[in-house]
């Protein structure tokens, strides 16, 4: 993977979160009876939100950039790629 590569995995996670996160969250409140602004979510659970049902993958190619490199990376290496993006340890509004 180059640094450009990984910079665009990161770029669109955050993009994806962006736009699924307010959801993820409403779902969650909803779930547990509580207010949105009293939920928050593990970043491993948001890592998982952005790298499911392909909304990564279909961003990165929306955008033409999805590379032959990205389709070899392991769940666990796409993990990796997005981990140091998503700084803080819980998610919430």
């Amino acid at each position: 993977m180059t640094e450009k590569e990984t910079h665009n995995i990161q770029i669109a996670g955050l993009n994806v979160w962006d736009e699924i996160g307010w959801d993820c969250l409403r779902c969650l409140a909803d779930e547990r009876r509580k207010s949105i602004d009293n939920v928050t979510m593990p970043r491993s659970h948001v890592l998982e939100a952005v790298l499911d049902a392909d909304r990564l993958d279909t961003a990165l190619k929306n955008r033409k950039q999805w590379t032959p490199a990205m389709g070899l990376l392991s769940y666990e290496e796409w993990q990796n790629v997005l981990r140091p993006v998503f700084l803080h340890s819980r998610y919430g509004v």
